[in-house]
């Protein structure tokens, strides 16, 4: 008798020793995007239908943000560095040996 497993045991059983396929990747990182632009619509509806029933002049007093930006440039150089020490883990993850190989995905991730 064969034991069946449910398919995202089989999904993490794969990730758990970093073999996926890249079609695995690209449907889990599908989704998730589906899974955020839900979330979006769950949390913009009601925001949008209370701030059509408040009105204008509960907004008169409100300080409105200037469009500068002062951090923009210190988060995108920190994405750029995480991104790239993310991708150079996940590359040189075979060299630290089968047992550490897990600990450097996590680390990576």
């Amino acid at each position: 008798m064969t034991q069946k497993i449910s398919p995202i045991r089989a999904y993490f059983d794969e990730a758990d020793y970093g073999n996926n396929h890249w079609a695995a990747w690209m449907t889990g990182l599908w989704v998730v995007m589906v899974m955020v632009v839900v979330a979006q619509i769950v949390v913009i509806i009601p925001m949008g239908i209370g701030i059509a029933m408040i009105g204008p002049e509960a907004l008169e007093g409100v300080n409105m943000p200037s469009n500068e930006a002062p951090h923009q440039g210190l988060a995108a150089i920190a994405f750029a560095i995480g991104t790239l020490g993310a991708l150079i883990g996940y590359f040189v993850r075979d060299n630290f040996g089968p047992q550490n190989e897990k600990r450097t995905l996590y680390v990576a991730g």
